[in-house]
């Protein structure tokens, strides 16, 4: 019966080492832009102070599986909040130094009232479990704010269903090793852990498929908007922006780019007639397959031939006297 406790503890470990390395593509990205942008050192900083509880507590008890994961948990920790040190602004370097303190301050604390309060080890090792229980409901909570969010949203991408699964594994499985050692510090907050895991799971499924039909429905509304505001659309853009339109290059069939060039050139005639230059050619119209080019060459008549000037009547009073 010793050896299923050890066996889950262990596999317990691994996950929570998952866990803690969870935010690594975050730090990446931090690291690389060499400032924290608009990321948060709080959730870090908490998260280090549960791990260092949950360490004096294992060293409490004794139980040597929760020592070993929440040290590897105080040290990853450490160095995340380092980062937020040495990349922030003077600002946020001075917020997550007072956070820091606050921190180590309530530690410190608990490490004194664990050891002086009691002779007693099952005195110390409430005190630390309980104030362990508290903090690690706080962190289990947090959570909470992603699941308003994918309810209000109705998107999951708030909540990524790889971090949801993770979380509910990691209550599972330290909840069955509480079981099985029997420790109630362990088995509340881990429980509490479960059923939260277990929450963010269904939001996901209920809204995976509504997400991605917004997602669509945003991307055919942003095609929209391109094109409405003038954006060339792929068929210019493969043919060079002239609207798909290549009469040299054969883009149209034979037949549709014969009838688009008596179009074209009955328009050219009709243009010039206007203008005054040489009237349109008769056979512009016939030769036209486009309504609309017919209709204009009909609103343009034949243009009459001025009469002669030796019809006009003359102006002159005296040339009808000429003669006599």
């Amino acid at each position: 019966m010793a050896l299923a406790p050890n066996i889950v503890g262990i596999i317990g470990n691994i996950i929570s080492i998952c866990l803690f390395l969870a935010p690594a593509k975050t730090f990446v990205k931090i690291i690389k832009a060499k400032s924290t942008m608009n990321f948060k050192s709080t959730p870090y900083v908490c998260a280090l102070l549960s791990v260092l509880l949950w360490t004096l507590y294992g060293l409490l008890k004794p139980a040597t599986l929760i020592v070993t994961i929440n040290a590897a948990g105080t040290f990853l920790e450490a160095l995340f909040v380092s980062c937020f040190l040495f990349y922030s602004d003077r600002k946020g370097r001075i917020r997550t130094s007072q956070s820091l303190l606050l921190v180590l301050g309530i530690f410190g604390i608990v490490v004194a009232a664990s050891l002086t309060a009691s002779r007693m080890r099952d005195t110390r090792v409430m005190i630390a479990g309980v104030v362990s229980v508290i903090f690690s409901i706080i962190m289990y909570a947090s959570p909470l704010r992603a699941m308003k969010m994918v309810i209000q949203t109705k998107s999951v991408t708030f909540m990524p269903f790889t971090l949801s699964a993770i979380l509910l594994l990691n209550g599972l499985v330290w909840s069955l090793y509480a079981f099985l050692v029997k420790d109630i510090y362990v088995a509340i907050p881990n429980g509490v852990g479960a059923i939260f895991g277990i929450i963010q799971i269904l939001l996901y499924l209920v809204y995976m498929n509504k997400s991605k039909k917004n997602q669509q429905l945003a991307l055919e509304s942003e095609k929209s908007n391109l094109q409405t505001n003038g954006a060339p659309k792929p068929s210019e853009v493969a043919n060079g922006g002239d609207n798909g339109i290549d009469l040299e290059k054969g883009t149209l069939p034979k037949g549709e780019r014969s009838d688009m060039e008596h179009d074209m050139k009955a328009l050219h005639d009709n243009r010039q007639w206007k203008q005054g230059m040489s009237p349109p050619r008769a056979d512009a119209a016939a030769e036209s397959k486009n309504p609309a080019v017919e209709k204009t060459t009909q609103d343009f008549p034949a243009r009459k031939t001025p009469p002669s000037p030796s019809t006009l009547p003359s102006s002159n009073p005296r040339a009808g006297t000429a003669d006599r």
